[in-house]
This record gives structure tokens, C-alpha cells and sequence, in this order.
């Protein structure tokens, strides 16, 4: 089992900068411990904000694994890293060591931020990228479009997913 979590924006931005991660480690290592004696991981949700920069999210991760938390992770959603594309493969690398899942969708530059895979500006060159990376996780695929059916929804991210695919060189 697993426990995604998000910080609470407004009290991260009540920190100074340079003591983000320690306070927020210190707020979730408890947590984690707590999480442990159940067998269940706890994995950092990156929602936006300072808190869901892949680097503040592998600062955090890293300093609790440091302080005993060994069943701490993170959880990365593209949908929330709309703007930090351009810089996917170096943040995918940073978090490698602490990524439990990894959620997918298409998205374009200018906006939609969820589309269905494949329908995306990038979507390829982003699978490639995760293909390359030697991830080997839990792979979500993003539904989060209120006007279809999670079916529908589903069967057009699967079919985008093996259009993508068949089309690597």
C-alpha cells in the first residue's frame, strides 16, 4: 500500500527557502514511520508549488531516507509538470531513486494540460525519454477529463499509447 501526499502550500511558503525541505522532512518523517509499522510506503505527490518541483520533491525524499525513512518515495504526475518539460529527462534522472509512479497523459506547450496519450506535442519523445531512463515502476495513465467516460477515456490514452510506441526508430 501507499500513502501520496502533498504539502500544504501556504505553510511551505511560510518557511524560508533554504529550510523547506529540512521542515518539511521533519513534518513527514513521523508520518513515514507510522506508515512503516503498516508495511505502506509514503510517496511525495507533486501538485505544483515549490513542493512539487521534482528537485525540492528528491531534497525532501532524500533527507528523510537519510533520517531512517526507507519507505519514502515519489509520486510525479505530468499533468502537474506542465511547465518543467522542457527539463523532463534531468528531473526524471534526479528522481529515479525515489520514483514509486510515474502518471502519464498528453499534453500540448500551449495548453491542454490533459490530453489523451498521443495527442500531445511531445508525448512521444517524453515516453522515449522514460523508456531510455531504465524506469521499470508503476505507470499510471491520467482519466482526469470530466466529459468522457473513464472507459472511453482509457481506451483512447491505451490506443495513443501503442500509436506512440509503434512509431520509436
Amino acid at each position: 500500500m501507499e500513502m501520496w501526499v502533498m504539502l500544504n502550500e501556504n505553510l511551505v511558503q511560510s518557511i524560508a527557502e533554504d529550510q523547506r525541505a529540512e521542515t518539511a522532512c521533519g513534518w513527514l518523517v513521523p508520518l513515514a514511520a507510522e506508515l512503516e509499522k503498516r508495511q505502506c510506503r509514503l510517496s511525495l505527490y507533486n501538485h505544483g508549488g515549490w513542493s512539487g518541483q521534482p528537485e525540492n520533491m528528491v531534497a525532501i525524499a532524500r533527507s528523510m531516507r537519510e533520517r531512517g525513512a526507507s519507505n519514502v518515495g515519489i509520486v510525479y504526475n505530468l499533468h502537474h509538470g506542465h511547465d518543467q518539460l522542457p527539463r523532463f529527462g534531468e528531473q526524471l534522472q534526479q528522481m529515479l531513486p525515489f520514483l514509486t509512479c510515474l502518471n502519464l497523459n498528453g499534453m500540448r506547450a500551449a495548453g491542454p494540460k490533459i490530453l489523451p496519450i498521443g495527442a500531445g506535442d511531445d508525448d512521444r519523445a517524453i515516453l522515449e525519454t522514460i523508456r531510455q531512463s531504465g524506469y521499470r515502476g508503476l505507470i499510471g495513465i491520467l482519466d482526469h477529463r470530466e466529459e468522457l467516460d473513464a472507459a472511453e477515456s482509457l481506451r483512447q490514452n491505451l490506443d495513443g499509447l501503442r500509436r506512440v510506441m509503434g512509431e520509436r526508430k
